[in-house]
C-alpha cells in the first residue's frame, strides 16, 4: 500500500489560473518566489522587478535585475503561443532599456519565434531567452513549470595557452646532381 496519498496530475491552461497578462499575471510573476523560479530556470538570479516600466513610449511588463551584475533584464509575459508583436516588443523593450538579458515568456513557442531568438543570440550583445509556461494541477494545487526553449550559446570555454613544441630543428642537405647551393629540411 502507499505510504501517501496519490493524486492524479492535469494541465491547466494558462488563462484558466491568470485572466489578464497585466492584471493577474505579471504581478503574481514578479512575487519574489515566483521570480526566483524563472531565475533558476534561465540560470540568472532575478531581483527588484518593476511593473509596466516605461520604455521609449510603451510599457515592458516587469524590468527587474541581474542580481550578479546588477545589470537591467526585461520580462515579457505572453498567455498564448508566441507571436509577431511579442517578439518586436521584447526586442524594442530590451534595447530601450539597454537590458543585458531579455526574457519571453509564452504558453508556447512557435520554431519562427524560437529560431529569431537564437539568431538574436547569435549576432548581438542582449542575451535572449524563449521560456515555455505550463501550470499543472494536482488537487486544487497548481505548479508552474518553465521550460525554456532558447536560450544563449554557453560562454566559450576559457582559452588556455597551446602547449609549446620546439620548432622541427632544419639541416641543411647537399642532393647529388645539383648546384652546389644547400637545401633546407625541416626534421
Amino acid at each position: 500500500m502507499a505510504k501517501c496519498r496519490i493524486g492524479r496530475l492535469g494541465r491547466v491552461g494558462l488563462r484558466d489560473v491568470w485572466e489578464r497578462e497585466r492584471r493577474d499575471f505579471a504581478p503574481w510573476l514578479a512575487e519574489p518566489d515566483n521570480l526566483a523560479l524563472l531565475g533558476e530556470a534561465v540560470g540568472l538570479p532575478l531581483e527588484a522587478p518593476v511593473l509596466e516600466k516605461p520604455v521609449g513610449g510603451c510599457r515592458a511588463d516587469i524590468v527587474c535585475r541581474d542580481a550578479a551584475t546588477l545589470s537591467p533584464v526585461v520580462i515579457e509575459t505572453q498567455l498564448e503561443r508566441s507571436d509577431h508583436c511579442h517578439l518586436g516588443q521584447v526586442v524594442a523593450y530590451a534595447a530601450g532599456i539597454e537590458a543585458s538579458a531579455a526574457i519571453w515568456l509564452a504558453a508556447g513557442f512557435r520554431d519562427l519565434h524560437r529560431v529569431a531568438l537564437d539568431r538574436l543570440n547569435r549576432q548581438g550583445d542582449i542575451r535572449y531567452f524563449g521560456v515555455e509556461l505550463e501550470m499543472w494541477k494536482l488537487g486544487d494545487t497548481a505548479a508552474p513549470i518553465f521550460r525554456v526553449v532558447s536560450r544563449p550559446a554557453d560562454p566559450p570555454p576559457e582559452v588556455t595557452a597551446p602547449s609549446i613544441r620546439p620548432a622541427p630543428a632544419r639541416r641543411a642537405v647537399r642532393l647529388p646532381g645539383l648546384p652546389s647551393r644547400p637545401v633546407s629540411i625541416v626534421g
